[in-house]
């Protein structure tokens, strides 16, 4: 009797797993960050894996511009590869329900520190990330600001303003007043680094100075579309750079 109960558990047990195989397949991802202009490797990269939004693992490339993370199984992921003075790179994975090893480049394209739009000199800068309604400085805004100031710190006479846009899914007053908090965050993080406040000055303007394609009655009058004016400018304010 004890051995036909020995018998049906195993095979209870065969069963289970033949239904779930995501509960024991295995998935990692492995990679390199490069410089893609020269090829070169870059090391002590900031690499960030996201699960539905949410940073849940973070390394950083070894000497060798390597790094690795084990993944679960029939999920979509986000990995992105971070690092000062160079544009950020951000690559899909997903896993399947059978192990795979998934290889990635992620390819980073070295920054210039400023650029002319429309006739203005600005810093040139990644998009900034900020949590939803929310004003908080993220790591990865941390690491973008921290090229402000260098960039400050270099050109000691330099003074910026701090501009913020958004788009206009939402109630425009509530949208202004947030990019005035997420100018004033930045401005205060600019600061705390030890750059003179009267260096940097701060303007959250909504969607009142939208980009040309947002610019018209119609989108105006949906008021739920324009995603693209979603951004910050770091202004130039002074003519002490050639």
């Amino acid at each position: 009797m004890k051995t036909i109960i020995n018998f049906m558990l195993l095979l209870f047990t065969t069963v289970v797993i033949a239904q779930n195989p995501k509960e024991n397949c295995i998935n990692n991802v492995t990679g390199k960050v490069l410089n893609k202009n020269s090829g070169k490797e870059i090391t002590n990269a900031l690499i960030q894996l996201k699960l539905n939004g949410n940073v849940v693992e973070e390394t950083y490339s070894d000497a060798e511009g390597s790094f690795s993370f084990q993944l679960n199984c029939a999920s979509r992921y986000q990995v992105s590869a971070i690092y000062e003075n160079y544009s950020k790179s951000i690559k899909l994975v997903f896993t399947s329900n059978t192990n795979t090893n998934h290889i990635l480049k992620l390819e980073l394209i070295p920054l210039n520190e400023f650029k002319i739009e429309n006739g203005v000199k600005m810093i040139v800068m990644e998009p900034l990330e900020f949590e939803p309604d929310d004003a908080s400085i993220t790591k990865e805004t941390a690491l973008q600001l921290d090229m402000v100031v260098d960039i400050l710190n270099k050109y000691n006479n330099l003074k910026i303003d701090i501009v913020f846009h958004t788009n206009n899914m939402g109630d425009l007053s509530f949208l202004k007043n947030l990019s005035q908090k997420r100018a004033d965050a930045c401005a205060n993080y600019i600061t705390s680094k030890g750059i003179d406040s009267n260096r940097t000055n701060a303007a959250g303007l909504g969607f009142e100075k939208p980009i040309d394609k947002c610019n018209n009655d119609i989108m105006k009058q949906n008021k739920d579309r324009c995603v693209d004016n979603d951004r910050t400018e770091f202004i130039v304010k002074s003519d002490i750079i050639e």
